[in-house]
Order: structure tokens, then sequence, then C-alpha cells
């Protein structure tokens, strides 16, 4: 029963700060001008994913791995993004574009959490 109520609150919480991610995410976009190209952040990412196979294999835990190099990934692929990217106008389409894959990202997330969520209370 009290891990029902935990629970709750926890998936409450998490629905709660992904909106308030959404409105200032929307906000942020509204108010920017330009913004960078993509492509550093997927090579970045790239780069990381092997990074971080190696590093799990390494320390005996595979799964670990793709965790750390998707971590690694963001950070490589920001800074070459800031180092190289060129600033590109955001457009009014980029923009909705944007928009569109913070709205999927954050419904991904509450799926996520709520199949987990689902699993760990049949499971108990």
């Amino acid at each position: 029963m009290v891990w029902t109520i935990i629970s709750g609150i926890i998936l409450l919480t998490i629905v709660l700060l992904a909106g308030f991610s959404l409105f200032f995410v929307k906000k942020k976009l509204e108010a920017d001008k330009y913004t960078y190209e993509d492509k550093y952040m997927m090579q970045g990412i790239g780069i990381g994913l092997a990074l971080g196979i190696a590093i799990g294999l390494a320390l005996g835990n595979i799964a670990l791995g793709p965790a750390l190099g998707v971590a690694l990934g963001v950070a490589i692929g920001q800074a070459l993004q800031q180092k190289y990217g060129k600033k590109i106008k955001l457009t009014k389409e980029l923009r909705q574009k944007k928009w569109a894959n913070y709205v999927l990202l954050t419904m991904a997330l509450i799926a996520g959490v709520l199949v987990t969520a689902a699993f760990l209370y049949l499971g108990a």
C-alpha cells in the first residue's frame, strides 16, 4: 500500500516535470533566432558509443557501456558543435521540427517510466 502511494507520487512528479520542461523548451524555441547544425552531435554519439562499449567490456559490465557511451558521446558532440558548428537561422519549419522532437522524446520518457512502474508493480 505504501509503495503504491510512493510510486504514484513519483510518477506524478515525473509527468509534471516533463510538462514544465516542455513549457520552457517552447519558450526558448520562440526566443531563439539561431541554432547549430546537428551533424556534430550524431558524430559525437557514434564516437562515444564506441568508447563506451570498450569501457563496458573492460569493466566486465557490457550493459553499462552503451549508457556511459551515450553520455560521453553527447558531451563530445556538444564540444564539437560549439567549436566547429555553423550557426543557422532558425526558420519556422525547423522550429516546428525541433518542437515535435522534444514532444516525442518527452512522451517516450513518460511511456518508459510508466512501463517500468507497471513492471515493478506487477512483479512485486
